[in-house]
This record gives C-alpha cells, structure tokens and sequence, in this order.
C-alpha cells in the first residue's frame, strides 16, 4: 500500500534542525545502550557493539562551575576506559562548541564534523512535493531496509563488513523498540533515507 506524502506545513530553521538532531541521536541510544550522567555530560555505551558510533559517545557536555574543557574531556575519556570502550563522538548541549572545550577534545584526536550542518545549510527544500517520494514504516521493508543501513554505513563511516554489519543490526532493532517508530523514504522504490 503506497502511502500519501503530507503537504510541508513548517520550514524549520538550521538551528532547530541541529538540535532536532542532537535530541534524537540520544533517544535513539536510550533503545540500546547503557546510559551514565557524568558532572559534564550524559555518556552512552553499549559494550555489545563497541564500533558503532552512535552506540558510544557522550552528549550535552557543559563545562560546570570550576572545571575546564580539560577535566570535562578527561572526564568523559576516563569513564569510556573504565568501560573497556572507545568515545567516538562528543556533542555539547549548546549549538556551539565553547573554545576550551573544542580546544580540549582537538587536543586529544577528536575532529569537528559539521558534515550534517553543512548539507542542511546546502540542501533547499522544494516547493511541491515529490509524488514518486513514499514514506513508509521501516518494518514494513526490513530487508531493503537493512541493505541500505550496511551500505550506509560503508560509505559515510567506510567502515568494514563488520563495523556495516553491527550498525545495521544496529539500526533495524529499532523498529522492534516499541517507543520508536522507524520510517525511510523511499525514491522511485528504492530506500534513499531513514
């Protein structure tokens, strides 16, 4: 059964798009991973799947009264090695990164990725909408849907059969979380987004 696409009734701005984002990046961990607040920041963890990125990482980092970037990083390092993990990404609570901490996490091999601002900032949104456009329940097309989480996975982290396998396996338990509903867009029968 093909789905209607819904008329775009909001146009929201980059910044609310940012924090959309941030937000459920941590919803999402919450279905999977073991989640600890820190003094400076919520670190998730999921010793199951130590190469999946969103499986292990820390979010909202603040820097609190009477600490530094650097104790808010060493922080969050020293609880992923107590863990026997591997922190992978960090995300403030702001919409910016503060220059301590920025000047902290780059000191110790973290790299600032704005790939997902960019491409918003990039993208323009069209004035009608597609009609060969399907939005449609990600457990309705498991397997396509899995296809396309593994070679995701491949070409935006180029990560190994493995690593692509893992955040598949990742990605398709969610429609089995019963607090999510995963949907993917689908192009002319072909999944292009989830």
């Amino acid at each position: 059964m093909e789905l209607p696409v819904a008329p775009q009734s909001y146009r929201p701005t980059t910044e609310a798009l940012v924090r959309v984002i941030k937000h459920h990046d941590q919803i999402l961990a919450r279905t999977t991973c073991e989640e600890m607040q820190l003094d400076a920041a919520t670190v998730y963890t999921n010793a199951d799947r130590p190469n999946v990125h969103q499986c292990n990482f820390a979010a909202d980092l603040t820097i609190p009264e009477g600490l530094g970037g650097d104790q808010v990083i060493d922080q969050v390092l020293e609880h992923f090695h107590s863990v026997g993990l591997r922190c992978f990404l960090l995300s403030t609570a702001d919409a910016t990164w503060s220059q301590d901490l920025a000047g902290a996490a780059g000191q110790r091999g973290f790299v600032r990725n704005e790939a997902a601002i960019d491409q918003l900032q990039r993208d323009t949104q069209a004035d009608t909408p597609t009609v060969t456009l399907q939005v449609l329940p990600a457990r309705a097309v498991y397997v396509p849907f899995r296809t396309f989480a593994m070679a995701a996975a491949v070409e935006s982290y180029g990560a190994d059969e493995r690593t692509a396998s893992d955040l598949a396996g990742q990605k398709v338990a969610l429609p089995d979380e019963p607090r999510l509903e995963m949907f993917v867009a689908r192009l002319h029968g072909r999944i292009v987004g989830s």
